[in-house]
């Protein structure tokens, strides 16, 4: 096994130390494609320098078992450090891949030698795995960090220079609307960015003499969308009494939306107001509302059309939950 360690490895570590020599300063799309030739190298480098760990293991077992964890590592250093040896200034990678490649002659018989050379060996192997694993790891890890900071903010988040500009213009048009403004006029405040302005709209649209009405009327015009939204989510009372204008909206969308969905090319053709008004419909629904017979008309629309087979699936699953 030791033997055959060798050979893999001198095999791979030969032809990853040959592109690494070779390597020129070169425009970067000339290196497109070439982690095809690189990465089956590596694989082999791995797979031999493995075999050799087997066959002769470092003194410790923390730190075999260190090296075992590292392999995924080495495979994917190899694969692109011989890549990196192209460009000005880039001796060091060209020293370091051959370096690399005897690293595993170290590990076998090194100790013959002196006892630091398996050590030596181990930690050059180390070097590709790391810094590779640290470049994988990189972009999760500050997610990850990212969503614990505003974890800990929450509550206290400082609005930036941009959301300060962004409160001052709504409040500065929520000071236009007139004492007197109708349903649809307050509606375009309803998802104001500034919370003040959000909380006073609500609070008149809720005490507004006409709201029923004037939602009914909004969910049946030009823009249903803050009518839908605010329907869904914040509307106090009986949704039920809204079936027939969700109704009409559904089976309006139902009349033009579906043949430009279908001839739309792209991957997730733009849908417009019509996964809102299905999340409403639902919520009418759930309330008593009859607006089934339009919902069940566009899940078998959504059905026959490969692309949205899963909102399908979904809307299906709402509507047998719902009796």
């Amino acid at each position: 096994m030791l033997w055959l360690g060798y050979l893999l490895c001198g095999l791979a570590g030969a032809a990853l130390t040959l592109m690494a020599a070779a390597g020129r300063p070169t425009r970067g799309e000339n290196l497109v494609g070439s982690h095809r030739i690189t990465g089956p190298m590596a694989l082999l480098f791995t797979l031999g320098t493995l075999l050799v760990l087997l066959a002769a293991p470092l003194p410790h077992t923390a730190a075999n078992v260190a090296m075992y964890v590292a392999m995924p590592g080495l495979a994917v250093g190899m694969t692109f450090l011989p890549l990196a040896a192209y460009g000005h200034d880039t001796w060091p990678i060209k020293l370091l891949v051959p370096l690399i490649a005897a690293s595993p002659a170290a590990l076998g018989h090194g100790a013959a030698v002196h006892a630091a050379l398996p050590w030596l060996g181990a930690a050059l192997l180390a070097l590709p795995a790391v810094g590779s694993t640290g470049m994988l790891l990189r972009y999760p890890l500050q997610r990850l960090r990212g969503q614990f900071v505003r974890l800990l903010r929450r509550g206290s988040h400082e609005p930036s220079e941009w959301e300060r500009g962004q409160y001052a213009y709504h409040r500065e048009q929520w000071q236009k609307v007139p004492a007197d403004a109708d349903v649809g006029t307050l509606l375009a405040h309803a998802r104001s960015l500034a919370p003040d302005v959000r909380a006073a709209c609500h609070e008149r649209l809720a005490a507004h003499p006409e709201l029923a009405p004037g939602l009914a009327k909004a969910l049946v015009g030009d823009d249903p969308s803050n009518a839908l939204w605010y329907l869904q989510h914040h509307m106090q009372g009986d949704r039920s009494t809204f079936a027939a204008p969700v109704a009409a909206l559904l089976a309006q969308l139902r009349a033009t939306l579906p043949d430009r969905m279908r001839h739309d090319d792209h991957p997730h053709p733009w849908t417009g107001d019509l996964m809102p008004a299905l999340e409403c419909g639902l919520e009418v629904l759930r309330a008593g509302g009859g607006v089934r017979a339009e919902l069940e008309a566009w899940q078998r629309e959504l059905a026959s059309q490969p692309k949205f087979a899963r909102s399908a699936k979904q809307l299906a699953r709402w509507l047998a939950k719902i009796r």
